[in-house]
């Protein structure tokens, strides 16, 4: 007679969808005007850079909680393609009538020859030159260390600490002034709270 374990696979694997705003470690946003209803804005910045990434990988139980109050440790890495989004930064900017006195506002795309901190108003929407975006394909690989601490097997609440890195197959310039590149690494902190389905 043979005796099945009842105790939960060690392995599992994971597949992975993640959208993730990238960001140059010398970005700081500032108001370019004192008016309220403008909008901070982070000044030299030519780009914004988007990553959807779609990952494949593996989980791996290293620490396995003992008792219901335990601690659960898991090793999780996910590798797969990403499709990297190359947003331009649009401004909105004063125009100056002929006596040098403010005529309006317009929205602009940042040109670091044109625009200047006396000149920009504030961040222009959102959606302004999302026409214009431009799609730079690459991968990604994800590793990091999970920290499940939930008092129920069904439930999760968990902390997850790691690090990734982001390549494209073309390089991307994010700041005026500073080198564009093609691998952009990264750490990351993700908090998971719900239940289980498996």
């Amino acid at each position: 007679m043979a005796c099945q374990s009842l105790r939960p696979s060690r392995n599992k694997s994971l597949i992975n969808v993640d959208f993730v705003s990238i960001n140059h470690d010398k970005e700081y946003k500032i108001f370019g005007d004192f008016d309220e209803n403008a909008k901070k804005f982070i000044f030299g910045k030519l780009n914004s850079l988007y990553t959807v990434r779609f990952g494949f990988g593996n989980r791996k139980i290293l620490y396995e909680k003992l008792r219901e109050n335990g601690l659960q440790i898991t090793m999780n890495y996910t590798v797969g393609p990403s499709l990297g989004l190359v947003k331009p930064v649009f401004l909105e900017v004063f125009k100056y009538d002929f006596s040098g006195r403010i005529a309006g506002i317009s929205t602009e795309r940042y040109d670091p020859e044109l625009h200047n901190f006396y000149t920009i108003y504030g961040r222009a929407s959102w959606t302004a030159g999302l026409m214009e975006t431009k799609i730079n394909p690459g991968m990604f690989f994800k590793l990091g260390l999970d920290f499940d601490y939930s008092s129920n097997r069904e439930i999760i609440n968990s902390l997850e600490l790691g690090f990734s890195v982001d390549v494209f197959s073309k390089p991307v310039i994010l700041m005026v002034e500073n080198n564009n590149y093609r691998f952009y690494p990264s750490v990351y902190i993700n908090c998971s709270i719900g239940n289980k389905f498996y």
